[in-house]
């Protein structure tokens, strides 16, 4: 069953209901309004409506963008994916890290859900909020399809909103599902992270444990001796230790790889909300309450994922301070040493590879806009 529905593929109706919605996109949210930011809004001399438009045209560039970006790194995403499946079979099913790793991805399956959901019920909203007014109301006044004015009026009217509406979809549900890509390749490293963590805080325990069950097992106990007790435990411990470097190893080769992909086009969605941003608030504030929500929140779940994972990186790193390594022998101190190196190499999301995603940079960015919105309203009422 596995291999007719792999080998039947993506449905052709989902081939063309993507071209429809693309074609549409780009006639109405990138052909149409660069017609009104041009001819339109200046002939009816609105230019806040003009800033507005602008604001709205680079705002859905951000999720395009990262889509079309995604496809023309296809190749490597699908590599990189394939060696996570490969990662996680090396895993036994059942241990500890398993329950561990599956708790987590819990938590990032909603996540995922909540962010996915997020941005399609802004197109939803964005679609269906006409309809609640009285009259014929269109989804935004302030720009016009090209070669449909006027647009009251039918079947003009009909024709555009369909339009619209198969351009949000093309905006909404092949970024949010690009996004939520990311947001599950990031989260299982978080997991990752997260097992290896709780594995070094009981590592000692466990050998402990393995010890007074080898104990047991023997026929003669009293023989065991001191000696006896140290290379057993450290044995065990070197052994999971090796296991242990082995998934944090390739963990860090693995979602580097994820983050040198998707570096380019971070940076470009936080330029682009930079602009679209600025210049909506110059277009009027009563403006942003429906077209800045879809960019703001592709951007804010950015860092969102870079700082659960800078979280899961302190994590291990304070786990290796916790492992009871000072009843370790020399070879292992070494070893865990050696893990501290690895874990103090925070995996996250960068902008760019130059800074890397968190709270403390989503504050910045918007610090940044509400400054640069200060000065050019300045200047503009000067």
């Amino acid at each position: 069953q596995e291999s007719s529905s792999a080998s039947a593929g993506i449905n052709f109706f989902c081939y063309l209901l993507t071209a429809v919605s693309g074609l549409s996109y780009f006639y109405v949210f990138f052909f149409s309004l660069i017609q009104s930011v041009i001819w339109h809004c200046r002939q009816t001399g609105n230019y806040e409506a003009a800033v507005c438009v602008l604001s709205l045209l680079i705002a859905t560039e951000i999720g395009t963008f990262k889509l079309l970006y995604t496809l023309f790194q296809c190749d490597a995403v699908r590599e990189t994916i394939d060696s996570y499946i490969a990662l996680d079979a090396e895993i036994a099913l059942g241990s500890r890290l398993s329950k561990n790793i599956l708790g987590t991805m819990k938590q990032v399956k909603w996540r995922a859900f909540l962010y996915w959901l997020s941005i399609i019920g802004n197109g939803v909203f964005y679609v269906v909020m006409p309809l609640a007014k009285s009259g014929r109301r269109f989804m935004d006044d302030l720009f016009t399809v090209y070669g449909l004015e006027p647009m009251n009026e039918s079947p003009n009217y009909e024709i555009g909103y369909l339009l619209v509406s198969f351009s949000c979809f093309f905006i909404c549900y092949p970024s949010a599902t690009v996004t939520g890509l990311v947001i599950i390749i990031s989260g299982y490293t978080e997991a990752q992270m997260r097992g290896l963590s709780e594995e070094l805080l009981y590592i000692w325990n466990d050998a402990e444990k393995y010890y007074e069950e080898q104990k047991i097992s023997k026929d003669t106990p009293a023989s065991f001796n001191d000696c006896d007790e140290i290379i057993i435990k450290n044995t065990y411990i070197r052994n999971r230790l090796n296991v242990i470097v082995d998934i944090h190893v390739k963990n860090l080769k693995l979602y580097g790889g994820i983050e040198k992909i998707f570096r380019f086009s971070i940076i470009v969605e936080f330029v682009l909300l930079g602009i679209a941003m600025v210049s909506h608030l110059l277009g009027g504030l009563e403006n942003t309450y429906t077209a800045l929500p879809f960019p703001f929140i592709q951007v804010m779940m950015d860092c969102v994922v870079g700082q659960r994972l800078i979280d899961a990186s302190i994590m291990l790193e304070e786990a290796v301070y916790d492992s009871k390594w000072e009843h370790f022998d020399v070879t292992n101190r070494k070893t865990i040493l050696m893990i501290l190196q690895n874990s103090q190499r925070s995996i996250t999301l960068s902008a760019g590879g130059i800074v890397p995603l968190n709270f403390q940079f989503l504050m910045t960015i918007i610090r940044m806009i509400y400054s640069a919105y200060t000065t050019l309203r300045s200047t503009m009422n000067f």
